[in-house]
């Protein structure tokens, strides 16, 4: 079982470098550039890492392999739409195909339930046939929502979504 673990409220520096390479592996499928994530200041990814080792309204979890840091994800509670929004999910490419997509998007459902929401949503870029694979297998399903991305217009992103069944 690949191991997936909470983010710690010191790991900004950890947290930064993960998803900076998220960014320059995979530009297409993230919301913001590389370039405007790199120009952060450190009290950037030290307040985004400290609200995610919190747990309240984020929750950020790290996959590990042999001590090292190969994936994140982030949990957004949404109390108004009674769901948490899966956002950031990415496992560095020597990583990929050993579980630790679903390790991490399980880790994110497991929060979800503990706070009691109905459902986990996402956005998924067109032509991310693994990360499409991924959530499909883990039971997401179309809603029918599609819009440009962000940073992209060409390319469009498709909502998903998992109830969560109460």
């Amino acid at each position: 079982m690949p191991d997936v673990r909470p983010m710690r409220a010191s790991e900004a520096a950890t947290l930064k470098r993960v998803r900076l390479a998220a960014l320059r592996d995979s530009p297409a499928f993230f919301g913001r550039p590389f370039a405007e994530e790199a120009a952060f200041e450190d009290a950037v990814w030290e307040k985004r890492v400290a609200s995610n080792a919190a747990g309240s309204e984020t929750a950020g979890f790290f996959a590990e392999r042999a001590g090292a840091v190969v994936g994140l994800v982030v949990g957004v509670d949404a109390p108004d739409r009674d769901a948490v929004a899966l956002n950031a999910l990415w496992v560095a490419p020597e990583a990929r195909g050993l579980g630790f997509g679903a390790a991490l998007v399980d880790a994110v459902v497991r929060w979800a339930r503990e706070r009691g929401r109905a459902s986990v949503e996402l956005w998924v870029t067109e032509g991310n046939a693994g990360a499409s694979a991924l959530y499909h297998r883990a039971g997401f399903r179309p809603t029918g929502r599609v819009l440009p991305h962000e940073h992209m217009p060409a390319l469009r992103e498709h909502e998903q979504r998992l109830p969560l069944g109460r």
